[in-house]
Formats: C-alpha cells, structure tokens, sequence
C-alpha cells in the first residue's frame, strides 16, 4: 500500500468502500486510520445523497399532489358543464318534440284549409254554370 494520504485515497477510491470495509480488519496503523477516516466521509456523502434524494421526492410528491388536486377540480368543474349541456340537450329535445307535434298539427289544418279552398273552388264553378 502507499505511504500518504492522497496515495492512500486514491487506492480506496479505486477499490470502492465495499472492498475497503472488507480490508479494514487487516490494516493498522495510520492506512487504517485513512480508511477510517475515507469510509466515514463517503458514508457522510451517502447520507447527504440521500436526504437530498429523499427531498427531491418529498417535493416531487407535493408538485403531484397539487397537479392532482387541480386535475380533479378541472374534472369536476367539467362535470358540471357536461351536466348542464345535458340539461340543455334535454330541453331542446322537448323543444323539438314539440315543434314536431305543433307541426303536424299545422299540416292537418293547412291540409283542411286546402280541402276547404277546393271546395269553395267547385262551388264557385259550380256556380257560373248553374245560373
């Protein structure tokens, strides 16, 4: 192993804290000191890995909620524009069924007032020629 610390830092960066906590019973002295010190600073950084990737997900989870929160309230604000097109649609569907009835109605008397007309028509025909 080497001699200093840097040299002794590089040589546990290359073998991985795994490897070095798995060597750390057999050393002593000042490189057992150094991996000491080397592990406690990469757990130090895990931790903070972590608590800062825990963090991004406590926010990640709050932007969701609120997205969701206004999802629903748009489905629901749609909702109420869907009922009330229904509505709508309803009452034009009465709408028309009445105008179907009131023109059938209409056509009936259009259809006597014709019959009418026809037969005013003959008796006045009738009439130039029975004088």
């Amino acid at each position: 192993m080497p001699d200093s610390d840097d040299a002794w830092t590089a040589q546990f960066e290359e073998q991985g804290p795994d490897l070095v906590r798995a060597r750390l019973q057999n050393w002593g002295g000042p490189i057992k000191a150094a991996a000491i010190v080397w592990l406690a600073q990469k757990d130090r950084e895990a931790r903070e890995r972590a608590a800062a990737s825990e963090a991004e997900q406590i926010d990640s989870m709050r932007v969701t909620k609120a997205a969701a929160v206004a999802s629903n309230a748009l489905a629901e604000d749609a909702n109420e524009v869907a009922r009330d097109a229904n509505e709508i649609a309803r009452a034009a569907s009465a709408s028309a069924a009445l105008s179907a009835a009131a023109a059938k109605t209409n056509n009936i008397i259009a259809t006597l007032a014709l019959i009418a007309a026809v037969i005013a028509i003959a008796i006045s025909v009738m009439g130039v020629f029975v004088k």
